[in-house]
């Protein structure tokens, strides 16, 4: 599995930046970054080509979820 994700990961990199690349976007980070970590877990969780927009919109949602849970327990104590 470590090898084929690996595989997968290195090749969508190289694809993320040839596109970088060829529009000749200035900032790199940004136009890789978000689009890598959809790609990948995608790849993990065997989604392959779904919908990135999806994706971020289920990311987002858990992430929200997430924080407001957090917002309702309150700081942790230390």
């Amino acid at each position: 599995m470590y090898a084929r994700l690996a595989a997968f990961t290195r090749a969508e990199t190289g694809r993320l930046v040839s596109a970088i690349e060829a529009a000749r976007l200035g900032r790199t980070a940004p136009a890789v970054a978000r689009p890598l970590a959809v790609a990948v877990m995608a790849e993990v969780l065997g989604l392959g080509q779904a919908d990135p927009g999806t994706i971020l919109t289920w990311y987002d949602g858990i992430v929200a979820a997430v924080q407001a849970e957090g917002r309702r327990r309150g700081p942790r104590p230390r």
